[in-house]
């Protein structure tokens, strides 16, 4: 779906939005939001509010618009608010342009947690059994890649992983598309080497990469590297189950994503959450 300025309307009166939903307590800080939980006044229906305290102008396919960034990609993913349902992301319900704040209005699924806050609160690390994390994460990363590919994330890291745990089998999606094609990535312990290296990044190398750093954590409840130069001359000491997978700081002999899904269906690795 391409972006049309139509889809949705630019809000301007922070009274309107009172009137729409409620805020509740701060759930975080982040980047230049803060999350908020909330309700939709009209049916108490939960949601997270991220406020900003300013919003850059996209340039959208060589065209100027004032629909900030992360709505653009957003809509383009098919998670915005003429959507009802994405199995990429939570759905964006409504987005308001204050002039100096922007304010969006996710869905807020029942039950879940990022893995960042997951991976904090146990004290060993993720065994084989149960639930498929793993394998539900990569068939998402390729699901994002074949349905939105003009879209890159940049920023895929445990606290952009929503795991759902409200039904029996779990369900893992993406937040946070603020670092999304036209931003620098995310996180400097999640690049690449070639970003250090170069200051370039591609949707497949660089996703096939941090998905390998995720995994790692996964294993161990800690990061791989500690520093830029471990990231530019290492390869990442990454669980033996894939050591063979080429996770590799040398691009030219990395596993592109459909590879390494390949590769991890037919090791049949999985993680328990």
């Amino acid at each position: 779906a391409k972006l049309s300025i139509s889809l949705h309307y630019c809000l301007t009166s922070k009274c309107y939005f009172l009137e729409k939903y409620q805020e509740l307590e701060v759930l975080g800080h982040g980047g230049f939001a803060t999350v908020f939980s909330g309700i939709r006044i009209k049916d108490s229906f939960p949601v997270w509010l991220l406020t900003f305290a300013f919003h850059r102008s996209s340039d959208w396919n060589g065209k100027s618009t004032d629909v900030p960034l992360e709505v653009a990609l957003l809509i383009q993913v098919g998670a915005g608010p003429h959507d009802t349902e994405s199995s990429i992301t939570p759905l964006l319900l409504d987005w308001f342009d204050l002039e100096d704040e922007l304010i969006m209005v996710f869905e807020k699924p029942e039950n879940c947690m990022d893995l960042d806050n997951y991976l904090k609160t146990t004290d060993k690390p993720l065994s084989e059994t149960h639930v498929k994390v793993s394998d539900e994460h990569l068939e998402l990363t390729a699901v994002f890649h074949r349905e939105c590919p003009g879209v890159f994330h940049r920023d895929i890291k445990p606290h952009n992983i929503l795991i759902e745990t409200s039904s029996e089998e779990p369900r893992v999606r993406y937040i946070d598309f603020g670092c999304g094609v036209t931003f620098t990535p995310g996180q400097r312990i999640y690049n690449s080497p070639e970003w250090f290296m170069y200051g370039f990044c591609s949707a497949e190398y660089t996703t096939a990469w941090q998905l390998g750093v995720v995994m790692y954590q996964l294993l161990h409840n800690k990061l791989p590297f500690d520093c830029d130069y471990k990231i530019i001359n290492q390869n990442p000491p990454i669980l033996a189950d894939i050591s063979n997978s080429k996770i590799s700081a040398k691009r030219a002999d990395r596993f592109t994503l459909e590879d390494l899904r390949n590769h991890m269906c037919h090791q049949q690795v999985t993680f328990q959450i």
